[in-house]
């Protein structure tokens, strides 16, 4: 008895827990393969080759594989029949009514995509995808910062105590492409509304170092968190995992989004021997990490050349190499490419290919890329109303 009051008293951290656990399970999961190939051979050895013995060992098999699923498998995260809870709907629904606010996720700033989604909510997974130099990475951070400020100016004093946020969320922001230093000069230049490489130079005028310097005071008296993890490439949903846990126990909060840089630079848990299995397995094991937390999160993906150039090169078809990927994203942006002077355009039209809770639609932003940053200038929806345009 005093052993177990011994061991009530001990304290775990999540980070640790998670870690052993994991352990637990694979060295598990190593005894449960050692038990069937042992058991196998014996069968094998043993036998006379009938039907009896073919039909003992698929039975090992099968309960080997059911029990290697069970240590890995996650349980409902909610049920329940519907009357059950109809009264708790009635219930929020004349919250909602009465606050509005109660229903809003995490607003990304995009006013086509607030007003469909009314924001990011928990669990979700948004993917953006585009080709190489469109700006994914660009707009993952203004979509960031965005929710980082929420309705404040990061070039007017900064509100120093938490119930005078407006809006405002704690964000963690993976950078798997990039040093940590760089992404910070990128959010710099974007908070700022100066060009980077002035930064990096130090060649800011008078005029753009006072803004540089209020946007940098905006941070430092700010009290909500955006948290910069510069990790290696090849990083694993588990060590995205470790470290979110490690941070809102470091910080004693909990993250309303995170961002990471990007998807391509993954890798699976387990390895699948394909690069778009790879792909789609990640994109499954993000989906799960936003569900198990109830934290939304976003990355991006490479898009594929269309298959028939003839048809509309907005679709999921064109989601990097696997259909795994936009099967487990609740929402899909995609940045149009026009052509080899696509660089040279001014304007970033944006195409929600898909939205799990409301209709398709599209927005266009300004583009201004030397200062890091994309502006919602115009909003546009060509949903036509068909069942088709909800995925």
């Amino acid at each position: 008895i005093e052993l177990f009051k011994d061991i009530g008293n001990i304290e775990i951290k999540p980070t640790e827990f998670t870690w052993h656990l994991d352990k637990f399970k694979k060295r598990y999961n190593d005894q449960v393969q050692r038990s069937c190939a042992s058991r196998m051979i014996k069968l094998i050895k043993g036998g006379d080759g009938g039907d009896d013995r073919i039909e003992e060992v698929n039975k090992i098999m099968r309960d080997s594989i059911v029990t290697v699923d069970s240590i890995y498998r996650r349980e409902a995260y909610n049920e329940g029949p519907l009357s059950q809870s109809a009264r708790d709907r009635v219930k929020y629904y004349k919250e909602v009514e009465a606050n509005p606010d109660i229903a809003k996720g995490v607003m990304t700033g995009l006013t086509e995509l607030d007003r469909i989604g009314n924001g990011l909510h928990p669990g979700e997974l948004m993917l953006i995808g585009g080709s190489t130099g469109t700006g994914k990475s660009i707009l993952m951070h203004n979509i960031a910062i965005n929710a980082y400020i929420g309705k404040h100016d990061p070039l007017e004093p900064a509100p120093t105590k938490l119930e005078d946020v407006i809006g405002g969320h704690n964000v963690l922001y993976f950078s798997l492409e990039m040093p940590k230093e760089v992404q910070e000069r990128r959010l710099d230049a974007c908070l700022s509304g100066v060009i980077a490489n002035e930064i990096r130079d130090g060649k800011l005028n008078d005029e753009d170092k006072s803004k540089y310097f209020k946007a940098l005071k905006f941070q430092a008296n700010y009290p909500k968190v955006f948290h910069i993890v510069d990790m290696a490439r090849g990083v694993t949903v588990r060590e995205v995992e470790l470290k979110y846990v490690e941070k809102c126990e470091e910080y004693g909060i909990k993250f309303g989004l995170v961002v990471i840089d990007y998807l391509g630079l993954m890798r699976p848990g387990t390895d699948q021997k394909s690069d778009w299995l790879d792909l789609g397995f990640i994109s499954a094991e993000l989906h799960e990490f936003g569900r198990e937390y109830k934290v939304p999160n976003i990355s991006a993906v490479q898009l594929n050349r269309p298959k028939d150039p003839n048809k509309p090169q907005h679709s999921t078809d064109r989601i990097a190499r696997s259909n795994m990927i936009p099967d487990n994203a609740n929402i899909i942006l995609q940045i149009a490419n026009r052509g080899d002077d696509e660089h040279t355009r001014l304007d970033m039209p944006i195409h929600i290919i898909k939205m799990r809770d409301g209709e398709k639609g599209s927005l266009v932003l300004a583009k201004d890329f030397p200062k890091m940053k994309v502006i919602d200038m115009i909003d546009v929806t060509f949903a036509d109303g068909d069942d088709d345009d909800i995925i």
